[in-house]
């Protein structure tokens, strides 16, 4: 059996959440429920404490797993108007969207078994579609882009699951991620309750 705890020791973070990233929480929820005027100060925070707008775009893309397209889409054209009146250019891509080379399917079960520290399940090969877009998409070819660390991937996928209703099994799971990857119960805590105090405000 592979040693997925030597393979996660590379990508823990062993340092509490900074304030950058503790701001990502409800930019995601706001960006999840699709509120963009108030989504905007947000991101305009997020840019003040060092986060780029090609970062800013790739936690934007990994919405959209959660909480599909069209929020990730309203999203990335929220972060087009922000950075066009902060007279702000976005940098040119880096490399190939795509690399067609990669079997994303195999590194994406690798992916998956190092977060999740556990084999990857086979149960999902009876559901092919969801098997190969969880694996190869989600786990695969997500992981693979190098803008967002695989803490901050998870960070953004946990406020997104904790943003919407009745999705506490995805939510418990991906949270168990974050605890793998070195992040407290006190951290996790302190991170959920971003979006509770802009809830309450």
């Amino acid at each position: 059996m592979p040693n997925f705890q030597t393979r996660i020791k590379a990508i823990q973070q062993l340092q509490p959440l900074s304030e950058a990233q503790l701001v990502i929480a409800p930019l995601v929820h706001f960006a999840s429920l699709g509120k963009l005027e108030t989504l905007k100060p947000h991101m305009v925070k997020a840019l003040s404490l060092g986060w780029n707008l090609s970062q800013l775009q790739e936690v934007c893309l990994q919405i959209y797993p959660f909480a599909g397209f069209p929020r990730a889409l309203n999203a990335l054209t929220t972060l087009e108007q922000v950075a066009k009146e902060l007279n702000l250019e976005y940098p040119q891509p880096r490399g190939k969207a795509y690399q067609q080379e990669l079997n994303y399917y195999a590194l994406g079960e690798q992916i998956f078994s190092t977060l999740c520290q556990i084999p990857t399940p086979e149960y999902l090969q009876n559901f092919a579609g969801i098997d190969t877009a969880l694996k190869a998409h989600l786990f695969g070819y997500l992981f693979a882009r190098s803008e967002l660390s695989p803490v901050n991937r998870e960070l953004v996928a946990v406020a997104t699951l904790a943003s919407l209703e009745h999705l506490e099994p995805q939510l418990r799971g991906h949270m168990q991620i974050l605890r793998n990857l070195g992040i407290s119960s006190k951290d996790l805590e302190l991170y959920l309750g971003q979006i509770k105090q802009e809830v309450l405000s």
